[in-house]
């Protein structure tokens, strides 16, 4: 008796313990937006101990709370699961430097626009002078490339390198990371030449191994804009986040959290 008595005691805790769990999920579904992005973008996104920070962060919790929401409750992942988490429905919004491109409006619907994005270079040694894009790219030609895969600067690259393309048989090769970081590691380390990556990051990964005598170029490569991504057909939320946009536009706080992070 008492063997079964502890075990009916132990079955109403997880009982219990599942209609807690249940509940304050149902609540966090109710009262935040949910958010899909990679922690590994700074100054977009990136981790301060172990929170998410960063321009896109701070810009999506004040939509959402524009919208009406607590804020934004948002999960790191792999930048190759972001896409999908949103097509499956499990979020909300992606939002992750995504550059609006035709392959990705097949999968997802997009906001109005809120950055204008390039790309550029990340290299060691003496400071190239390079004024042009023209020069970036003779300076690519031969070299040992590295790339995030899945962001921009690998589909720009992917494409430089196809037949007609402008790095073409000029003996360049390509080696995708899955993140950035692990990009300008192997630069330090010596394996590759040089990474194509967004400006943004360039300069802040640029700063971050000075003392490695990693240099970023300032000169854009190519022209995108950033956008939010919301899964397909959901018009519904779609206009509210482009609404939620245009009000902070309105009242100053994009201006705000614009001059926080890039002055």
């Amino acid at each position: 008796m008492k063997k079964f008595k502890t075990l009916f005691i132990a079955l109403m805790v997880l009982v219990t313990a599942a209609i807690a769990t249940f509940a304050l999920v149902g609540c966090d579904k109710g009262n935040y937006l949910t958010v899909a992005t990679n922690a590994e973008f700074s100054p977009f996104e990136y981790y301060e101990g172990d929170k998410i920070v960063g321009f896109d962060m701070e810009y999506i919790d004040a939509i959402a709370k524009q919208m009406g929401y607590d804020g934004a409750k948002i999960e790191h992942m792999d930048f190759d699961s972001v896409i999908p988490s949103v097509q499956s429905g499990q979020y909300d919004v992606a939002i992750a430097g995504l550059t609006v491109d035709d392959e990705r409006k097949e999968k997802v619907d997009f906001s109005n626009t809120y950055f204008n994005a390039s790309q550029t270079i990340i290299y060691k040694g003496e400071t190239l002078n390079y004024t042009t894009e023209e020069e970036l790219w003779n300076f690519l030609k031969g070299k040992k490339i590295g790339v995030a895969k899945g962001f921009s600067g690998d589909l720009m690259i992917d494409e430089a390198l196809a037949e007609g393309g402008i790095l073409a048989a000029s003996g360049a090769t390509t080696t995708k990371f899955k993140t950035g970081g692990l990009a300008v590691q192997e630069l330090v380390n010596g394996k590759i030449d040089v990474v194509v990556i967004d400006n943004a990051p360039a300069q802040e990964f640029a700063k971050k191994f000075a003392d490695k005598g990693v240099k970023a170029s300032k000169v854009a490569m190519g022209d995108e804009k950033y956008a939010i991504a919301v899964k397909k057909g959901n018009n519904e939320m779609l206009n509210k986040i482009n609404e939620a946009m245009k009000a902070l536009e309105e009242n100053g706080k994009f201006a705000e959290i614009t001059a926080k992070y890039f002055g």
